[in-house]
């Protein structure tokens, strides 16, 4: 199938050497002339925070954001960063965000939070209630690690879509096997449109962890549909991101 549209891919650990994604500029560069010719035009830089780790502080990611652009520049990779973060869940979190020292999804009141795999659903709900009413909206990101979310079938996934919580899955899980309880589960949350991001949480540049995403776009747009494949890895990033 031939698609006529570009790429964003809004979950990524493409800043050197700010957490346990890309390790030099040169790999960054490297992961960014992949993403290019994976056909992606715009990346939301998400490297994690989280309270207990040294995190990059928000001005940090912003100027190492803006650093790299300029590289971009210089080495003729026609791709637009934008600042964020990946946010990983603690009672702490809204706190620092009100104060600035954590950092939503370029600059609006979006932001990308993650949890551990193994969370109860009820811990999960709290933080959606949280930050929910100090008037963030959640991006939950690659959703189908949560083992509380595929145990229940669709029930808690609704319950959070109630929520206004959006869901983002990783380009790579999309294409796991039909042995993959992971991979059933994305499969399934794309079948009924509860999806609203694609990103390639991409941290190294080769292997599974590259930011390919190509083939995962194909295959949502032949099975579920070339205008829903364009709105979870085009649209939605690009309205974060400022419109075309």
């Amino acid at each position: 199938m031939a698609i006529d549209f570009t790429f964003a891919d809004m979950h990524s650990h493409i800043i050197a050497g700010v957490d346990d994604g890309s390790r030099s500029l040169e790999m960054s560069l490297e992961m960014l002339r992949i993403a290019s010719d994976e056909g992606i035009r715009r990346i939301i830089l998400t490297p994690h925070n989280k309270i207990y780790l040294k995190s990059a502080s928000p001005e940090g990611i912003i100027r190492r954001t803006d650093a790299l652009q300029e590289e971009c520049i210089k080495n003729n990779i026609d791709i637009e960063l934008y600042p964020g973060s990946e946010l990983y869940y603690d009672q702490s979190l809204s706190d620092r965000l009100e104060k600035g020292q954590a950092l939503s999804m370029a600059g609006t009141d979006h932001i990308l939070i993650e949890f551990a795999p193994d969370n109860e659903y009820s811990y999960i709900a709290e933080a959606v209630r949280r930050l929910s009413y100090d008037g963030w909206k959640i991006i939950l990101a690659h959703c189908e690690r949560y083992i509380c979310l595929y145990q229940k079938e669709l029930i808690r996934v609704d319950d959070l879509l109630s929520k206004g919580v959006m869901l983002q899955v990783n380009a790579g899980d999309v294409l796991l096997g039909p042995f993959s309880k992971m991979g059933r589960f994305t499969r399934r949350l794309l079948s009924e449109r509860k999806i609203s991001f694609v990103g390639t949480d991409a941290h190294r540049d080769e292997g599974e962890r590259a930011p390919y995403i190509r083939d995962c776009v194909n295959y949502i747009a032949k099975k579920y549909g070339e205008d829903y494949a364009r709105l979870i890895v085009h649209d939605n990033t690009y309205a974060l991101t400022g419109g075309e």
